[in-house]
């Protein structure tokens, strides 16, 4: 199993031979949002992808500039009601996931779970559209990609207990001002918690650095998982991936 991070919330999974990429997005900008940080992997150099997956619709997240790049038959795992958008784009094979359903493709199993966060395009949208986290598991290992999400130990501590995870791939960035988001994304203290609650092997920081979503500088988050890793001793579980950097398990 190989992790790379490219950016934001998107990463490529190698597992089973099956290369995975989550929530694709390659953009220079979103609106008046600039790219602040090199993309980990160009997208002219990415493998084949054998799948990808949509946790929700958010402008960030999905990112139809960067879909369009990918030939239509590329197989689409998404949350409750997504697919649709695929389908419009003229995508042939993609599939919306309720919680807790699951999807087979090759070796691999593919679940919906839950995440506490908001579907729609725009902040202000909020629950048009579905969300959900994604569990990956093969026969290499498991891997758990949550999207965006706020903490929930209710979630975090029921996905630990029905699966065993190897890889957490935990956002933690965008999270100031406090009073406003912090029922939708994690600060570094709740991903830390997250990692606890889920019982993985190992965590990798997604979500940062990558568009200034927050308030917060975007230097902070890393900085202050870094602080939190060392502190509860778990440096060397916590795993800070660099873009285009990979972890190899």
């Amino acid at each position: 199993m190989k992790i790379t991070y490219i950016g934001h919330a998107t990463v490529l999974i190698e597992l089973d031979g099956a290369h995975i990429l989550t929530d694709p997005n390659f953009a220079p900008r979103l609106y008046f949002f600039r790219r602040l940080s090199r993309v980990g992997i160009p997208f002219e150099h990415l493998p084949k992808i054998d799948l990808i997956l949509q946790s929700h619709a958010h402008f960030d997240h999905l990112n139809k500039p960067t879909l369009t790049r990918f030939v239509k038959d590329t197989p689409i795992i998404a949350a409750r009601g997504l697919s649709k958008i695929f389908q419009r784009m003229g995508f042939t094979d993609a599939v919306s996931l309720q919680k807790w359903q699951h999807a087979e493709r090759g070796s691999l199993k593919i679940t919906a779970v839950p995440s506490k966060h908001f579907g729609g395009r725009v902040l202000l949208v909020g629950y048009i559209l579905g969300w959900s986290g994604f569990i990956v598991e093969g026969k290499e290992g498991t891997v758990y990609f949550p999207g965006d999400a706020a903490y929930s130990q209710k979630y975090f501590q029921e996905i630990g207990r029905r699966f065993r995870i190897d890889v957490a791939l935990l956002p933690i960035g965008a999270y100031r001002p406090r009073w406003f988001l912090k029922n939708k994304h994690m600060n570094p203290p709740d991903a830390v918690q997250a990692f606890f609650d889920l019982q993985a092997r190992y965590m990798v920081p997604i979500h940062w650095g990558t568009f200034r979503l927050g308030l917060e500088r975007p230097e902070t988050p890393l900085a202050w998982l870094d602080e939190l890793r060392k502190e509860y001793h778990i440096k060397e579980r916590v795993k800070i991936l660099q873009f285009g950097e990979s972890f190899t398990l």
